[in-house]
């Protein structure tokens, strides 16, 4: 069964594109993209003032390297430190045993 469609893909110039990416890189730096602060200063320094809302972050690691003790930190900090932001947290944990590993 065949799908018609009328809707065609739009194209943007890369200069376009990367005056875009800038501007937004730019305005999260200078605070005007609202980010949820941490209580690492150095990770909000490098995330450009912390976590973006609407977006999906993924920690990974070996066993017992704490990613489980970082999230948890990191849930309660961000709704500790950011509350004049209204924001949700889905946390999703998924681990892969050695015997699954092909």
């Amino acid at each position: 069964m065949a799908i018609n469609s009328n809707n065609s893909l739009t194209f943007k110039h890369i200069s376009h594109a990367t005056n875009e990416a800038i501007e937004y890189i730019d305005n999260r730096r200078k605070g005007a993209i609202k980010s949820l602060k941490t209580r690492w200063k150095k990770f909000n320094y490098t995330c450009m003032g912390g976590i973006e809302v609407n977006t999906i972050y993924t920690i990974a690691g070996i066993s017992g390297a704490g990613k489980s003790a970082f999230l948890n930190s990191l849930e309660t900090d961000l709704f500790d430190l950011n509350p004049d932001i209204d924001f949700i947290i889905l946390s999703f944990s998924l681990e892969i045993k050695n015997n699954d590993i092909i």
